[in-house]
Order: structure tokens, then sequence, then C-alpha cells
């Protein structure tokens, strides 16, 4: 009885076929949620770069508002203009867009273009 023991120990050395593909089924659905993730990771990272432009926009033309200038003059003294194509960490260009018709209502919109966009 001893020695058929011991040639099963001598003959189970590593791991059986099945063993083997369940680690890698498991690896495998790890890798897709992690993909899954870093996806949207990703995309959270570029629209927060857009929403800080947007924000920065907004806030100079409120300070023109403020100190006294018209929704006219406030809109295109405002450094908004000078960062329409502007290239960001994520984007190739950043397009602002101004919209309302006055200095209590309006929208600031910012949209970038990614390198491999046409």
């Amino acid at each position: 009885m001893k020695e058929v023991r011991k040639k099963r120990r001598e003959r189970e050395k590593g791991f059986t076929l099945v063993e083997l593909m369940i680690v890698i089924a498991i690896i495998a659905i790890l890798a897709a949620v992690a993909i899954g993730q870093y996806g949207k990771y990703i995309k959270k990272a570029h629209g927060k770069e857009l929403m800080e432009y947007a924000r920065t926009c907004a806030g100079e033309i409120l300070i023109s508002c403020e100190s006294g200038s018209d929704w006219d003059s406030a809109k295109s003294s405002s450094a908004c203009e000078d960062k329409n194509n502007l290239k960001g960490k994520y984007f190739n260009s950043v397009d602002i867009t101004i919209n309302g018709n006055s200095c209590d209502n309006f929208t600031v919109k910012a949209d970038g273009k990614n390198a491999d966009e046409d």
C-alpha cells in the first residue's frame, strides 16, 4: 500500500490541464474587468480637462461682467477666444463655444478633438 501511494505522489507533479485552464479563465476575467475600468478612467480624465477649460472661461466672463462690461465686450474680451484651438494634455485641439445673451444667462462648452479623430 505504501508503495502505491509513493508511486502516485511521484506521478502527480505539477498541475492538471483543467487546473491550468481555470487559472487562465480567472486571469482573463480579471483582465477584462481591468480594461473596462481603465477605459472609464481615461474618459473621466479627458472630461475633467475639458471641464477645467470651460470653468476657467466662464470665470473670466463673470469677472468681466462684474467689472462693468456689457455682454458683448465681456464675451469677446475674455481670454476664452485665445483658448480656441488650444492643445491640451489629452487633446490636439480644444474648441470653446460661448452661448447666451447676457452676463446672467450663458453657457460655455469645451469640445476636445483627439489625435486619432479627424
